[in-house]
């Protein structure tokens, strides 16, 4: 898969690279300076969500579940549980649209208007955002082979994440 400099990059370079928007690619370095990676710590997370409470998958599973069922277990607890928890059990915060609407100042610091600005073409009928999610997790967490039906633009605030696309 392409990985670019996203300073070296305008839109339409990421069409011509991306044929139309079919492919993907990595944009490096795409937000260096937002809000987001220059505050997102456990500690700030904690201290600015820490009593909202979401829903978690990868904890206890099911104990009728079968061996060969890939269902994930569930778990409503508090932000700051979570953090406490997820350095020593698969916890993931995934796919979670409740957290922008619990936490719209957090999404703020990811500063889309300027990911959209530069990365989208302003006369699409297809430049609003749809929805925005959280994926939070350790490096014991992981998700299974899925789908998404819609163009995705992911940005890496911290950590590493491996993603194979088939």
């Amino acid at each position: 898969m392409p990985e670019i400099d996203a300073s070296e990059i305008d839109y339409a370079g990421l069409l011509e690279v991306t044929d139309n928007l079919r492919r993907s690619v990595v944009l490096r370095g795409a937000r260096p300076r937002c809000h987001a990676v220059q505050t997102w710590t456990a500690a700030y997370l904690r201290e600015q969500i820490g009593e909202h409470t979401f829903t978690f998958v990868g904890s206890a599973l099911d104990p009728n579940q079968q061996d060969n069922d890939t269902r994930w277990g569930v778990e409503r607890m508090k932000f700051a549980a979570f953090l406490e928890r997820m350095s020593t059990e698969p916890l993931y915060l995934n796919n979670d649209a409740l957290f922008a609407e619990a936490c719209p100042a957090l999404v703020e610091d990811l500063e889309l208007p300027e990911v959209r600005a530069k990365f989208n073409d302003p006369r699409s009928r297809w430049d609003q955002l749809i929805t925005t999610q959280v994926f939070i997790s350790s490096s014991l967490a992981h998700s299974p082979l899925h789908a998404a039906n819609s163009g995705n633009f992911f940005l890496q605030i911290r950590g590493r994440k491996t993603r194979t696309f088939v």
